[in-house]
């Protein structure tokens, strides 16, 4: 099966404008016409033809996510095939994903480490949220402020 993600060069949780954009930049790059080689030209003809057809497979909402399912039940049949019928994801711990037995494996020195780090982040996200906060109430005071004056103007 085609990724037609990576046909397109972009990540599986795009928007439908960064498809676009993307499908747009490819197109123009790889387009027969505006390749001065005969032997480029047919290589980007099949090239045009692939991203064509992720193209319309991916703009499409109802045909991406019957794509989508087919990818996931695709990439857990690989994982399956290549670990056996064991299921490795279903032990979640919050450091980054890895599973409670390479956590035990982990020194408390590591440990401290990543605790560190998450805080950090989290600190630097609330930061960073009271800012978005304080620049919305602004926007809004503004509005306010704009909307008082026409009251004024038009009175």
């Amino acid at each position: 099966m085609k990724n037609y993600y990576e046909i397109l060069q972009v990540n599986e949780n795009a928007s439908q404008e960064i498809i676009e954009k993307a499908y747009k930049v490819l197109a123009k790059k790889y387009h027969p016409d505006l390749q001065n080689d005969m032997k480029k030209k047919e290589l980007s003809e099949d090239k045009l033809k692939q991203i064509n057809e992720a193209y319309d497979i991916l703009s499409d909402s109802f045909l991406r996510g019957q794509y989508d399912a087919e990818l996931q039940r695709q990439k857990e049949e690989e994982i399956k095939a290549k670990y056996g019928d064991k299921d490795y994801g279903t032990e979640k711990t919050k450091f980054y994903g890895r599973t409670n037995e390479n956590q035990k494996n982990k020194s408390e020195q590591d440990l401290r480490r990543e605790e560190y780090y998450a805080q950090k982040i989290n600190a630097r996200q609330e930061q960073y949220d009271q800012e978005e906060k304080k620049r919305q109430a602004q926007k809004l005071g503004t509005l306010a402020g704009v909307i008082d004056f026409v009251r004024v103007l038009y009175n």
